[in-house]
């Protein structure tokens, strides 16, 4: 496996897994599977991308920590740090009583925004 810094202007391109024939399956592990092994896997590039071929990421019993996210091709800001684009949401505090504000306009109004308040209802 290479080691060291990639030249300025350069790339260093790491394939793990990637001679399977077709109908193969690849597992790759990082970390130890041994109960009460401790261990940090660091990705230190701003971008992941998964191949479209990519259906499901598993994450049993993980928690997962963003600060901004946006779905559906929506794009999370500083104002808006979840940002979903899709015709339905489902949102679920199992018995906890979870009342998130949504937005819910009529084709042709605006948006309210810090400067101009929401319609008052009927308009």
């Amino acid at each position: 496996m290479g080691t060291g810094a990639a030249t300025t202007g350069l790339t260093k391109t790491v394939n793990l897994g990637t001679g399977g024939a077709s109908g193969s399956t690849t597992v790759v592990n990082i970390g130890s599977a041994t109960s009460g092994a401790n261990g940090t896997t660091v990705v230190n590039t701003p971008t992941v991308t998964f191949a479209n071929a990519v259906t499901q990421v598993g994450m049993p019993q993980a928690n997962l920590t963003a600060q901004l996210l946006g779905l559906g091709g929506a794009t999370a800001d500083s104002y808006n740090r979840l940002s979903v684009n899709t015709p339905a949401v489902l949102l679920n505090n199992a018995g906890a009583g979870s009342r998130p504000p949504s937005t819910r306009r009529r084709p042709g109004t605006m948006p309210p925004s810090p400067s101009r308040p929401a319609s008052p209802p009927g308009r």
